[in-house]
Formats: structure tokens, sequence, C-alpha cells
């Protein structure tokens, strides 16, 4: 999914099972997203266990849906990425501000407010 992060659009897999939202190094210096050890965290993930830096992205969108000061992590040096041409995913911490709907070839973000 095309994601825009303070101005920058990348590409984005949707992960309904992960708390934070991921950015690799490459796209948060893109970005201009700083991790900092304050706002870190060991995460589990399917490789085990591992520490994230974290930080916070000013504005993030996908589509019309909108938010301001969304935590995030960052991944570290060691870390591979999600695949080619993938610059995160979309966790939680950007999806639980909406109810989501997902089914055949569509996402639906509607603000849980």
């Amino acid at each position: 999914m095309p994601v825009t992060v303070n101005g920058v659009t990348g590409r984005f897999i949707v992960d309904t099972g992960a708390s934070r939202t991921v950015l690799t190094r490459a796209f948060a210096a893109k970005a201009k997203v700083e991790a900092t050890e304050d706002e870190g965290a060991t995460v589990t993930t399917a490789n085990g266990e591992v520490w994230q830096m974290g930080g916070r992205a000013g504005h993030m969108a996908l589509g019309g849906a909108e938010a301001r000061d969304v935590q995030i992590f960052v991944q570290q040096e060691n870390q591979t990425g999600f695949g080619e041409g993938i610059d995160g995913l979309l966790g939680l911490s950007f999806l639980g501000n909406f109810k989501v709907t997902i089914g055949e070839g569509s996402l639906s973000l509607t603000p849980s407010q």
C-alpha cells in the first residue's frame, strides 16, 4: 500500500499483527524520522526477539486516512528489510486509529472516534 510519512511516500505491507509501524532505516532517513533508544523496545518477530529503536512520525497517511505523532520502530543495520521495494510494515500504531475493513482486494479505514 502507498503510505506517506512526513510527506515521503513509500510502499508498505499492512500488518494487523504488528503493534507498531516499522520503517526500514533507508526510508526512515528519507522521511526524517529519528529513532532513539528511549522509545525503543525488545520485540518478538518471526525471527525471534530483537531490539528495535523507536521514534515518532509527525504525520502519516494512507489515502484519506491520516494520523499524527505515530509511534514507529526503525529497523537496525543488521536487519534485512521486508523485501525488495518495501519500505515498511503498517502496524497498529497507525491502524489502531481506525476501524479497518479488509475484503476481496480492498482495504477501508474509517476513523474510530
